[in-house]
């Protein structure tokens, strides 16, 4: 019997999706909340001026040059946590990434704090 050369396949495939991580969220609490359909964004230290309560953190690593393509990440999974808002963390650089497979080049973590308003 012929075997056929699965290993390359096993090996590439990680290879190739590496450096495309799903956005994360941190929780404060174990409230369970219904998705919301949208949220309020504030950039560059801007607070809502209405009463509100911070229930976690929401993060997206990414390549730089992408933020707002990482800033559409950060609202849909606040959606997904049923947030109202999401006060903006200025980005960090996590390092250089290199994949022989596909993009390589300097990484950054996007980060915000989800609210709800009380």
């Amino acid at each position: 019997m012929k075997r056929t050369g699965y290993l390359p396949f096993v090996v590439g495939c990680p290879l190739i999706t590496a450096g495309c991580r799903p956005p994360q969220a941190a929780l404060y609490d174990n409230v369970k909340r219904t998705p919301t359909t949208e949220v309020d964004v504030y950039r560059d230290g801007a607070k809502p001026t209405k009463e509100y309560k911070e229930i976690g953190e929401v993060s997206y690593e990414d390549f730089g040059g992408e933020d707002s393509n990482a800033t559409k990440h950060l609202i849909a999974k606040a959606k997904e946590i049923g947030a109202n808002g999401i006060m903006l963390v200025p980005s960090k650089g996590t390092g250089f990434e290199f994949n022989p497979f596909g993009r390589s080049g300097d990484k950054f973590l996007w980060k915000a704090i989800a609210i709800v308003y009380k």
